[in-house]
């Protein structure tokens, strides 16, 4: 699975939304949108990109790095990266904050990075101990 596909999986199911969904709001089909997801394309065009932003709101630059179109700084690359895990843990059914949080809600950054990190360590030790 790409980085891109990967986020935009995430991402979707962080939202709740489904393929048709997506589509329906962005005009990209759902078969497209699920082969963007699990790798089997490479990454859509730059104007597909912008309407799939829209629909996940989230920045076009992201996308775009994600999808291999800009080049991205260690900083850029390491967000980018707790900004994927992030999504994919609440996307998570498992982790019962994710339901609680509405789907427009905005968090900053830092409290991202700090969700992700307490989460992983938590895991971890669990899978320890």
């Amino acid at each position: 699975m790409s980085r891109l596909g990967e986020y935009l999986k995430g991402r979707r199911r962080m939202l709740r939304l489904s393929l048709r969904e997506v589509q329906e709001r962005s005009g990209v089909s759902n078969a497209y949108l699920s082969m963007i997801e699990s790798g089997k394309r490479p990454a859509p065009h730059p104007k597909i990109l912008k309407r799939l932003a829209e629909v996940y709101d989230v920045g076009l630059k992201h996308l775009m790095g994600l999808a291999g179109y800009l080049e991205v700084t260690d900083q850029q690359e390491r967000k980018a990266e707790i900004e994927t895990r992030f999504d994919k843990l609440m996307s998570n059914p498992a982790f019962s904050f994710g339901h609680r949080l509405g789907s427009k809600a905005r968090i900053d950054f830092e409290t991202k990075k700090l969700i992700v990190e307490m989460y992983e360590k938590l895991k971890k030790k669990k899978e320890e101990g």
